[in-house]
């Protein structure tokens, strides 16, 4: 990763989406410079997502994403000229999700506010999680598009693949439970008891 993003972020989005979307998924990395002497701020503020499931709780309430990192990145100085602030450190956010770009960033806006302001406030030029288009035009100005990006279920959302497992594990309940010898009509019942069971992931 370069600074070279800066000429290829300015692209238009539909190019940026195509690049990034396989199937239902898309892919979503950000590279932002962290401003000098916010590093200990961000990875005090990683140790808290890890540890304290509260601080990520609204998040991981929304099945729509699938996978979020944060990370510190240092550029190499051959690739990447110093920065005026004599810095070189960068914040690199990926994730992965389901739905539109602007959906996505839209919820790091009205969803988790403070959040975004505890992370992106350690990057120069953040403007804040409010108003929303303003916080679109800093991911794009800073957004990388995928050079390769693979998806294990592209044309499954989250919920369609969470779904599917739930389903998976009350049918093997299922399965044991009329096991051996039973008559027809007390199967009949049984089947038609697990199907209004799971109609919510069919």
């Amino acid at each position: 990763m370069t600074p070279r993003h800066q000429a290829t972020t300015t692209r238009s989005r539909t190019a940026s989406d195509v690049r990034n979307l396989e199937g239902r998924a898309q892919a979503f990395t950000v590279l932002t410079p962290v401003r000098r002497g916010w590093a200990l701020w961000l990875r005090f503020n990683f140790f808290f997502a890890r540890h304290v499931p509260y601080f990520t709780a609204k998040l991981r309430e929304l099945s729509f994403i699938h996978y979020a990192r944060c990370s510190i990145v240092t550029l190499n100085p051959k690739s990447a000229p110093r920065r005026p602030d004599g810095n070189r450190r960068y914040l690199v956010l990926t994730s992965n999700f389901n739905g539109t770009w602007d959906q996505y960033v839209e919820v790091f806006s009205e969803v988790v506010p403070w959040r975004v302001r505890a992370i992106w406030g350690t990057s120069s030029g953040f403007p804040g999680p409010s108003p929303p288009e303003r916080l679109k035009e800093f991911v794009r100005e800073h957004e990388l598009a995928a050079d390769h990006y693979y998806a294990a279920y592209p044309q499954a959302s989250t919920t369609v693949v969470l779904s599917a497992l739930e389903l998976r594990d009350r049918f093997e309940r299922f399965a044991e439970s009329v096991r051996g010898d039973i008559a027809s009509e007390d199967f009949r019942q049984a089947w038609v008891g697990f199907l209004t069971s799971v109609q919510i992931h069919l």
